[in-house]
């Protein structure tokens, strides 16, 4: 498990509404975000062998993060190599 957005002050979310997962592997690989360690799953995304997945959203929409001042998380299902892009609104 690896940290994805670290996490915000006291009171602050975290809200993405980018994501991208670039699998660096000949493998497919399943991705499990949550929005805290050992918190929420929000997402589960398999990402095929040399290939991307992810999402846009407008900032205005994106997705919120379920407890303030917390890290999201990224965990792969198997080992391999993934690279993660991120990026978020704060919201209080």
């Amino acid at each position: 498990t690896t940290t994805i957005a670290t996490a915000g002050a006291a009171g602050v979310f975290n809200d993405i509404y980018l994501l991208t997962l670039t699998n660096r592997t000949s493998s497919a690989i399943i991705v499990t975000i949550t929005d805290s360690p050992n918190g929420t799953t929000r997402f589960v995304l398999e990402v095929p062998a040399t290939d991307v997945r992810g999402f846009t959203l407008d900032a205005g929409s994106a997705v919120p993060q379920g407890t303030a001042g917390t890290a999201w998380m990224a965990q792969c299902a198997t080992a391999g190599s993934i690279e993660v892009s991120v990026a978020y609104v704060k919201n209080t």
